[in-house]
């Protein structure tokens, strides 16, 4: 495998040395860190890593409990247009971590290169040389609905499979025409078309798909464009909340992308039926909810913790909270704020009169 750099902690410090390919490495890096590394120069070149294949040491093992990094990590480079392989931590203390990175990694479609056997201080590889060549001839494996597995699609052809469950189409050569609305360099307005604009014009009230829960169309635009986000296949995705895009999905895809009819299924109604011929609304590739877990000591995948989440504050709403002095002195503050304030005429003609008359000079 050919990489075209290598980003992350101090093992990709030594794996570029040991390569001699450059990226952007610093001993210490937490995951986070790396993450706004990656969207750093993602601003200053927004092409910069499309058709791009770096290897990533993500810095979990400087810090194991910041998984949303690694996220960030994995959804920069997928929404970039980059192919990455992504390097384990240390075998041994750093065993499950590796299995859920291995796990994110894999779902996504991207290639897991493994972990590896650390030296002597349980951290870093004995020889990072070794460590190279075993990374670029071992088997990267990828597991579930993985994007190897998948047709390669346009954004053409993904707009034709989103039109199948009545979404309007547009500001695209194939579909309509391009209006002269969109930002200068906007994808809209590259050869070919590499952007569509997805509007939900069915009925105001209506179900996603058939036989589901009828909700409002603003509702389901949102879910789309929260869907597109989270598959981190596309360049761009933008909808509901993001400047310019709250009554549509903005999509935008550069070349072909592999994506499995159950990613595209998921994409247009927020579920798809599992190879096992079950309906669920589990993102393809993603773990499964916290109540499949039986080790409850395992780290929860994101997924996972937002479920935990939204569990603990329906409970915290079913019964009395007492108010903090933090809460009671905002609200008296906010309602002191909201009090109407007489203006200074007012206050003087209103203390004029209120004052008695003087008396004979």
């Amino acid at each position: 495998m050919a990489y075209t750099g290598i980003w992350g902690d101090s093992v990709a410090v030594g794996l570029q040395q040991a390569a001699g390919l450059g990226g952007i490495a610093k001993e210490g890096l937490s995951p986070s860190k790396i993450a706004d590394i990656l969207q750093q120069q993602l601003r200053q070149d927004p092409r910069r890593f499309q058709g791009s294949s770096p290897l990533i040491s993500t810095g979990i093992m400087n810090d194991p409990s910041d998984w949303q990094g690694v996220s960030r990590i994995v959804d920069t480079l997928a929404q970039a247009g980059a192919n990455p392989t992504f390097i384990g931590g240390a075998k041994g203390r750093y065993d499950e971590a590796n299995k859920r990175l291995r796990n994110l990694v894999s779902g996504k479609g991207f290639k897991y290169a493994g972990d590896f056997t650390p030296g002597s201080d349980s951290v870093h590889p004995a020889n990072y040389q070794s460590l190279y060549s075993q990374i670029s001839s071992a088997p990267q494996t990828t597991q579930g609905t993985s994007r190897s597995s998948g047709t390669e699609r346009t954004i053409v052809d993904i707009a034709k499979y989103l039109q199948r469950y009545g979404l309007n189409i547009g500001e695209h050569p194939q579909f309509g025409g391009v209006s002269g609305a969109h930002t200068t360099g906007s994808f809209h307005y590259a050869p070919g078309g590499e952007a569509i604009d997805v509007r939900d014009w069915r009925p105001d009230v209506a179900p996603a798909y058939e036989g589901g829960k009828p909700i409002p169309w603003k509702q389901r635009t949102g879910e789309l464009a929260w869907r597109a986000k989270k598959l981190g296949v596309f360049n761009e995705a933008l909808g509901p909340g993001d400047r310019g895009h709250d009554t549509h999905v903005h999509l935008a895809l550069t070349g072909k992308r592999p994506m499995t009819d159950q990613q595209l299924e998921w994409l247009a109604t927020g579920r798809y039926k599992t190879q096992e011929g079950t309906l669920t609304d589990v993102m393809p590739g993603e773990a499964q909810p916290v109540s499949n877990v039986t080790d409850t000591t395992l780290p929860l995948t994101e997924g996972e913790d937002n479920d935990l989440l939204g569990l603990l504050s329906l409970l915290q709403t079913t019964q009395p909270k007492q108010k903090t002095f933090k809460e009671s002195l905002q609200e008296q503050v906010l309602a002191e704020a909201l009090t109407p304030v007489s203006s200074i005429g007012k206050q003087f003609l209103q203390s004029y009169m209120s004052s008695p008359l003087p008396g004979p000079v």
